[in-house]
């Protein structure tokens, strides 16, 4: 019926947001542990045996939320958000 093909049409957005936090998870992770090691590298930070705490960086980071909003992340998935909601605006 019409109503479901409605509610069904929301499906395959909650994948999309998903991703798009993942993807945004893993580059702040990124982006801690090449601070971390920065840090190590140029001898600011003493190197403790296998430590590896990057959360003590997450204040000279971009927050996730700002790596979320990012122009690489932005541009990729609000394309695609753009392309579904257009296509289900005239599919339905």
């Amino acid at each position: 019926s019409g109503k479901d093909n409605k509610i069904s049409l929301f499906i395959p957005i909650a994948p999309l947001f998903l991703f798009w936090w993942l993807d945004a998870y893993f580059l702040h992770q990124e982006r801690l542990y090449r601070k971390l090691y920065d840090k190590v590298a140029q001898e600011i930070e003493p190197c403790e045996h296998f430590g590896m705490n990057a959360y003590k960086y997450r204040d000279e980071v971009a927050t996730l939320w700002r790596v979320a909003v990012s122009k690489t992340l932005l541009s990729f998935y609000a394309v695609l958000l753009i392309v579904y909601i257009a296509l289900a605006i005239i599919l339905f």
